[in-house]
């Protein structure tokens, strides 16, 4: 796995056009580079095991190519931002 983002400086995340308050900011965020969709469709199959280890994960559909997760609650394991 390739991570595409971690940890994001303020003005990082606005050059990028990160959310306003994006979990990257507060290290609460990683960005996996996921060209086949090998991850996302194992996440999705295993939303359980994210419950498990406290990760939520931004819609697969909205990250094309990329799949974010982070620590930070969401209204539902798998959100939409």
């Amino acid at each position: 796995m390739i991570v595409t983002s971690g940890y994001r400086t303020l003005d990082h995340n606005k050059r990028i056009g990160g959310a306003k308050n994006s979990a990257h900011l507060y290290c609460q965020a990683v960005d996996f580079r996921d060209l086949n969709g090998n991850i996302r469709e194992w996440a999705m199959q295993n939303v359980a095991v994210l419950e498990e280890l406290g990760l939520w994960m931004e819609d697969p559909s909205r990250t094309v190519g990329w799949i974010h997760l982070q620590s930070r609650p969401a209204k539902a394991r798998v959100f939409i931002p």
